[in-house]
Order: C-alpha cells, then structure tokens, then sequence
C-alpha cells in the first residue's frame, strides 16, 4: 500500500508508478480516493510477484516525481535509482505500507496594477506560456486585491503575459503583446525561467492605459445593429488589433497602444466603407493609407467618432405626400426578396423625420426585392411602382404584390434609392413613384 501526501489546488490525481529495478513500469495507478489517514491519498498494489522494486508517486502537471523515500526527479528518474530505496516483496508476507511525499513545482505570482493610479487592475487575465515543450498554457484572472497566482508551474522557459481592454496588453517586464486568440503573441518578449532549486517567483505589472476611440454607426442614419468590422489604421499604414464592443448603434474599440491611427470601417456586404470623418469608400479602396484623420489615441478616449455609412445591399428611400412633395414620417416598408419561386418577406422599416428608410439586406444573394407601404388613415398604400392598394396594404394579403416593380439590391455609393409619393384618402392628386439610383 503507498500513501501519497495530498497536494491542494492539484489539477490531477496522483500517479504511482511501481518500478523494475531497469526503470521500466511494473504496475501503476492513479490515486484518486483520500486514505483513512488525513492529508494522504492511497493505493493498494495486489498480487504483486516475488522480486525487487522502487516505488516512485507524482502529481502530473502539479509536482516533481518523488522516488522512495526522499529522491525528487523531473523526467530522467531512471538514472537517480541508485539513489532510491528498494523494496523487497516476498512470497506469504503481509502488506507492506510506503508514504512518500511529492514536491510541488514552484509557484508563479504576481501584482497587477494600473500605472498612473496604483488601483488593482481586477479581472485582468494573466498567461503563463510555455516555450519548449515545459507543459500546457495556463491562464488566471487577476483578483480583487491585484494577486494572480499559478500554484505548479514545471521548471522551464515561459513568457508570462497580461491582457485587460483597458490596458496595453505585456509580458514581463513591459514587452507589448496582441490578444487576438487563446494565446497571446508577444515577439519582442523576453522569456522567464522556473528552475527546480526556487519554490516561488514573483513578475509583477505596471499597466498603461491603453487608447480607447468611441461612437456611433449608423447605415444612412439607421441604427446599426450588424457585426461591421471596425478597424484602426497606424500612421505607417499598419493595421492594429483592438477589442471591439458594438451595441445599438455605439461601439467602443480599446485595448489598443497610444499613437496616431486612422479609423475605418470596412467594406461589407450590407454597407459601404468609411473612413472618420465621412469619406466613403468601396472595395480595396477602402484600405489605403491615404484615407482619414489620424487621431491622437492616448490615456484619455477620443469620443465622437462617428460613422453614418452609406447603403451597399438591400432597400432604400423616401416616402412623401403626393400633393404636397414634404416627407412622411412613420410609413412603414415592408420588403420581400424576389426569387424564381416568388416573393418571401424579408423585414420592415419606418420612414424617418425626413422621410427616407433603410433597409440593409439580410443575404449575400438576393438580386432584387419587392416593396410596399403599411401606412395608417389619411394616405392610400402602395405596392413599388404607384400600385394603388385601397383595401390596405399588401403585408395583409390586401393588395396584388406581383402587380409592382422589383428594385435592384445592389446600389451605388451615391444612390439615392426610390420614392413612393402617397395619396392622401381625401383625394390628392396622383404623381407616379420613380427610382432615383
């Protein structure tokens, strides 16, 4: 029976290895039940046959190979046997009770605080990586109080690293690194080594605030609540990485290093580009060096930075009273894609102060659409192109949708979009609809 000293926080159950006096495995087991002993787990080898051997218990990931009775080993334990003590298992004799005690690896700690306050940046991940095969990568929240701590990190090369969105990501001592994943990429970094004669070793962190740039997106003055990929451009031309939080029609993108960047926002399939302030941009265009304001990005947001792009894919326009040419605010649009099987309703809009409605596609495919208006009393609904829908309004299976015109999905940078021209209920005259792209 063999009695292994319990090591908290350990990961793994202990291993306990009964050896050949060559080295090789004769019998093994995992431990992973407590002993009737406090502090120890145990494991009982049954029918073990008459001979010589060494008994040899661990914590993989967790602590060092501990040989019978006080021998340590990392990896080479069969070249430190001689070193050990060996049992003697003979034949009718009774169990036979071994306690041995691991060494954990050492431990891995450290502060992080915010370099202009001192305050605890809590909620900050900390990474240890290894370099060289020494284990698998570790990852940690820093707490409250701006403690990280790996319990068991095996001797070896590591980077250790730190991430918060409100702070330039580093490893140690201050090398800047790019979160974009599960492993932090650090090249400029110098590695810290663990070694076996050490039981713990402390990196703390001073963090800068990184740069932080907020504001709106809107697609032709529609709330943008699409996945827009927003990017910053550095004064060399450079792409940078960043976080990106997007949510009704505000976006804050940090985590990212003070210095001069443009913002852009990229080509899409609903949306043309754009870069601050207001020039648009389509295609690779929108990828030039050339394009924007370099903004000063430093401890302090830069705010107000906002985009209104213009509509790439889907449905736009105005709506307007007939008689009198002034917009119609609260007209809904409804639209349907267009298709060899027929129309399929897609999504609704409301016509703005001015007017005009947005209605960003919600497919790469569609060529074309069809739409009508759901207005309320006072105006006669229409299906696009001045189809008057006097019973109501087509959504309602009122009106004969196929009698209208289709609109292509696809508009310019600088289209316009189409104009439905309402009459009223009591008799305006009537101007016919026309698509001005």
């Amino acid at each position: 029976m063999v009695y292994v000293r319990d090591l908290p926080q350990a990961n793994y159950s202990a291993a306990v290895n009964l050896l050949y006096a060559s080295g090789q495995v004769a019998q093994n087991a995992y431990v992973y039940y407590s002993s009737p002993i406090p502090g120890y787990r145990s494991v009982t080898f049954v029918d073990v046959p008459v001979g010589t051997y060494y008994v040899q218990a661990g914590y993989p990931d967790a602590s060092f190979w501990r040989l019978h009775p006080n021998v340590d080993c990392l990896t080479d334990c069969q070249s430190l046997l001689n070193q050990a003590s060996a049992i003697t298992v003979t034949a009718n004799q009774g169990t036979q009770e071994y306690f041995l005690d691991p060494r954990p690896f050492p431990a891995v700690r450290g502060n992080v605080v915010d370099q202009l306050s001192g305050a605890p940046v809590a909620g900050a991940t900390a990474y240890l990586i290894p370099l060289s095969g020494v284990g698998s990568q570790l990852t940690v929240s820093v707490g409250q109080t701006g403690e990280y701590r790996f319990n068991y990190a095996r001797p070896g090369s590591y980077l250790v690293a730190v991430s918060s969105p409100q702070h330039v990501d580093v490893a140690y001592p201050n090398a800047p690194c790019v979160v974009g994943g599960y492993t932090p990429v650090c090249p400029s970094a110098t590695p810290v080594t663990v070694v076996a004669t050490q039981s713990v070793f402390q990196f703390d962190f001073s963090l800068t605030q990184s740069g932080r740039v907020e504001g709106s997106v809107a697609i032709e003055g529609m709330i943008s609540s699409g996945s827009l990929q927003l990017r910053l451009r550095r004064e060399t031309g450079t792409l940078a990485n960043g976080v990106l939080q997007l949510a009704a029609g505000r976006y804050s993108l940090s985590d990212v290093d003070p210095g001069l960047y443009s913002v852009i926002v990229e080509d899409s399939l609903v949306a043309y580009g754009q870069a601050y302030p207001g020039v648009d941009c389509a295609g690779t265009a929108c990828v030039s060096s050339a394009l924007g304001q370099l903004l000063t990005l430093g401890e302090q947001p830069v705010t107000g930075v906002d985009f209104n792009l213009r509509l790439q894919r889907g449905a736009k326009g105005r709506v307007l009273s007939a008689s009198t040419g002034e917009p119609l605010a609260g007209v809904v649009i409804d639209m349907w894609s267009e298709s060899t099987w027929g129309a399929n309703y897609v999504r609704s809009g409301v016509s703005g102060t001015d007017g005009r409605f947005v209605l960003p596609a919600t497919d790469s495919y569609v060529t074309s659409y069809r739409l009508a208006t759901s207005v309320g009393n006072g105006y006669i609904n229409e299906v696009y192109n001045n189809v008057p829908c006097p019973l109501g309004p087509a959504y309602l299976s009122l009106c004969d949708l196929s009698q209208g015109d289709t609109v292509p999905a696809l508009h310019p940078i600088n289209g316009q979009g189409i104009t439905f021209r309402l009459v009223s209920t009591g008799g305006d005259s009537l101007f016919a609809d026309g698509l001005e792209d």
